[in-house]
């Protein structure tokens, strides 16, 4: 302020009675605002400026669409549509951890510890719907979440081996590295695994697991397969995951 008073006072032809003290500069902003009233208040996102009384009710509307977005309902409608865009069969939408009693227990400790979970049983045993059921509850915490088939993990860093790819494969990896969630869907199913299979997944298991990231695997696989399959370095970091063995149970309407 002592600096705008020696720029006014150095104004040429300034009138007498012009305002050169902080009191008199301060009385005249004071009084002048209620009759201009500046548009000097933003709302970023929206990108605009407002009277302070304007800001004050466009924040209200704010409120209410964010009150509206937080009821259970409309977050489960997130979660499912983010179910369906990641390729979860209609048949798997709806199910909930709820509909696993027996099974709950150890997935909701996996998760809180951020541990991983192996969950192996014969076909049809409905493994499949409780990834679907994991899924929906983290994304209904809003988690950054990915379920996908194994064949798919390794398909997606093939395609990085192109020259006109517009991901490395290093991006690849690291993404699948950083998901607060990652569900691998049928392990065992995407062919004879390569060194280089081999090799990303080792990394992949190995760094989430020292993340405390959850990873949940589904696979026809017992421990012992997923040892001879994979090796001894992968089947050792599975067998400190939570395990979930699935029984036959046919399918089940809902």
């Amino acid at each position: 302020m002592d600096e705008l008073i020696k720029v006014v006072q150095t104004l040429p032809g300034k009138p007498k009675d012009f305002p050169t003290t902080a009191v008199e500069l301060k009385r005249i902003a004071e009084s002048s605002a209620s009759e201009y009233e500046p548009r000097n208040f933003a709302c970023p996102p929206c990108m605009m400026s407002f009277t302070e009384e304007e800001l004050r009710a466009h924040m209200a509307v704010h409120r209410n669409q964010l009150a509206a977005q937080n009821t259970p309902e409309a977050r489960a409608q997130r979660a499912e549509k983010a179910m369906s865009e990641q390729g979860v069969y209609d048949e798997h939408l709806r199910w909930r951890l709820a509909d696993f009693p027996r099974e709950r227990p150890v997935v909701d400790a996996s998760l809180a510890e951020g541990k991983g979970i192996l969950i192996n049983g014969v076909p049809d045993a409905r493994k499949s719907s409780l990834l679907a059921a994991i899924l929906f509850d983290r994304l209904y915490e809003r988690k950054n979440c990915r379920v996908l088939l194994a064949a798919e993990i390794f398909r997606e860093i093939r395609a990085t081996y192109s020259a006109d790819s517009p991901v490395s494969e290093r991006a690849v990896i690291e993404a699948f590295i950083d998901y607060d969630f990652l569900g691998i869907e049928d392990l065992g199913f995407e062919g004879k695994p390569s060194d280089a299979v081999v090799s990303v997944l080792h990394e992949i298991i190995s760094k989430r697991n020292g993340k405390r990231l959850t990873t949940a695997v589904t696979t026809n696989l017992p421990l012992a397969a997923i040892g001879g399959r994979y090796g001894e370095a992968i089947r050792s970091r599975v067998a400190s995951w939570a395990a979930v063995h699935m029984e036959f149970a046919g399918w089940r309407e809902r």
